[in-house]
């Protein structure tokens, strides 16, 4: 990740879990799950804020977490273009959050973001509980692979 004066942990309140639930698609399963159970499954999950122009993830680096947008624009560099950009409520990491592969993009942010970041342990949890969730992961994992390659 990037150097700490472009990043700092922030509070995580009630209205950033049920932004987070609703992102995830838990809602839409259906046992809903509560708030309280949301924050016991991902004990290791973090609120980051990123300053404009800060790298999140550095394409080639290690990479096991995933991560969600949650406020602000960032931009998807591959090879050092820009191939996407990202809002809120788009999430990113997930290839090698599910294969364990190096980053395969660089993710910066455009203007100042604020992002949660979970781990693939956590997230382990969520996903037995809540599988839909993992096909999604897998379907946007594919489709942005197979555009990064040229698919």
């Amino acid at each position: 990740m990037t150097e700490k004066g472009d990043l700092s942990k922030l509070r995580i309140g009630p209205a950033h879990l049920e932004w987070l639930a609703s992102v995830l698609g838990l809602y839409a399963v259906s046992e809903r799950p509560a708030l309280e159970e949301l924050v016991s499954c991902l004990p290791s999950m973090a609120l980051l804020g990123f300053s404009s122009g800060a790298e999140i993830v550095r394409e080639g680096d290690p990479g096991e977490e995933m991560f969600i947008l949650s406020r602000g624009e960032a931009e998807v560099l591959h090879d050092g273009a820009r191939v996407a950009t990202l809002v809120s409520g788009d999430f990113f990491g997930e290839v090698g959050f599910l294969v364990s592969v190096p980053r395969t993009a660089t993710v910066r942010a455009v203007q100042a973001c604020e992002v949660f970041r979970i781990h693939p342990q956590d997230f382990d949890v969520v996903v037995k509980r809540y599988p839909p969730l993992m096909e999604v992961l897998r379907r946007t994992a594919k489709e942005r692979m197979q555009k990064l390659m040229g698919k």
